[in-house]
């Protein structure tokens, strides 16, 4: 028996590709660009702002792990699950596996 998650604290997912002309990419490496880790961590927060915009936001990377590269025109879907009210897990896939994942912590009053 599965316990029921508490309300407002449901899983929240999306997805997201960045394009090859996106203007950060020449200097993140040239000749062989990869999404930067910061834009990923910007992309995911956009996506859980838009379903969740109560939380507030950014307030800390508690931790953040970049297992593989993510190249660009490759969609990233992101998932997030709640492990304390404004605190999140999260992870970021491709077709190629978990390219990320931490936690993260928002501003939302507790």
């Amino acid at each position: 028996m599965s316990t029921p998650v508490p309300t407002g604290m449901e899983p929240v997912a999306g997805e997201f590709t960045v394009a090859p002309d996106h203007p950060c990419l020449p200097g993140h490496f040239p000749g062989q660009p990869i999404v930067p880790a910061v834009l990923l961590l910007d992309l995911s927060c956009a996506v859980l702002q838009q379903a969740r915009p109560d939380l507030g936001p950014l307030r800390e990377v508690k931790l953040a792990k970049f297992m593989h590269p993510v190249l660009p025109g490759k969609r990233v879907r992101v998932s997030f699950v709640f492990t304390a009210p404004a605190i999140l897990r999260f992870s970021c896939a491709t077709a190629a596996g978990v390219a990320a994942q931490g936690q993260l912590v928002f501003t939302a009053p507790a």
